[in-house]
């Protein structure tokens, strides 16, 4: 998470949880120098970072870049959630994903806007 993105009462619900057998666990990311070891990487558009770095770093090292920030993903990163009407909508940058080397599930994909 950059700067605590994730507030207190989200990582509380996720505390304790798993994927694919895997446990989760939620650090603070101060800058692009910090992803090593890190598999998802949220952040929100109010976190003030280098994104080009993040970005440029992510993709280096396999991490996959969340954020709520609607332009990310036109960016170069890789998916960017939003609210339209009320509902959570999201974009994959699936170029910027292939880059990483990370694979995402077609259905997955069906659901979002695909940004090249």
């Amino acid at each position: 998470m950059l700067d605590g993105a994730l507030d207190g009462a989200a990582a509380r619900v996720l505390a304790g949880k798993q994927i694919d057998g895997h446990p989760l666990a939620f650090r603070d990311v101060a800058d692009a120098n910090s992803l090593q070891g890190c598999d998802l990487l949220y952040g929100s558009e109010r976190t003030a970072v280098r994104w080009d770095e993040l970005i440029q770093r992510s993709t280096e090292l396999g991490v996959l870049l969340v954020t709520d920030s609607p332009a990310l993903a036109d960016m170069g990163g890789h998916i960017s959630l939003f609210l339209v009407d009320g509902k959570m909508r999201f974009k994959i940058n699936i170029r910027g994903v292939r880059a990483s080397g990370i694979s995402l599930s077609s259905k997955l994909l069906n659901l979002a806007i695909i940004v090249e």
